[in-house]
């Protein structure tokens, strides 16, 4: 210190805490280690388990989704380029007939097939996708996840 100033690496030292004892730091350390154990206690965990679960069966459900989806689009020789919108449509289409049902289904899914309409697939392989996965949907092949 000079003339009773100090200077700024000694003030960044004392931010840091460099100027600090061993014991001080031995007691941030384990301040630190309980706090970081304490987020990830048993009911986080088990919670952790549970999404994994949620994620698998939503995984599951989407591959099946996509294999209705593909057989239509085999079927109907849909051109590559519009096969990643159609898989989503199918996915769409799933989602909604899972939550909704009656008119408000099918109100929904005349919105969802005007907007895939806009993009350039034709009304014939919509209306192919959306009942074969509604189809799946009654057999109860495909579920709400």
């Amino acid at each position: 210190m000079a003339c009773g100033r100090q200077t700024k690496a000694e003030v960044k030292n004392q931010r840091v805490g460099f100027n600090v004892s061993e014991a001080e730091r031995a007691k941030r350390l384990e301040e630190r280690v309980r706090r970081h154990v304490a987020r990830f206690d048993e009911r986080t965990i088990s919670t952790s388990r549970k999404t994994r679960a949620r994620i698998r069966e939503a995984s599951a459900m989407e591959v099946k989704v996509d294999s209705v989806t593909r057989g239509v689009m085999e079927r109907l020789e849909v051109p590559s380029l519009l096969r990643g919108a159609l898989f989503n449509f199918g996915r769409r289409v799933l989602s909604l007939a899972t939550r909704y049902g009656g008119l408000t289904l099918q109100y929904e899914l005349a919105l969802v097939r005007n907007r895939w309409m806009a993009r350039g697939i034709a009304p014939e392989v919509l209306d192919e996708v959306r009942s074969s996965v509604e189809r799946a949907v009654e057999r109860g092949e495909l579920s709400r996840f």
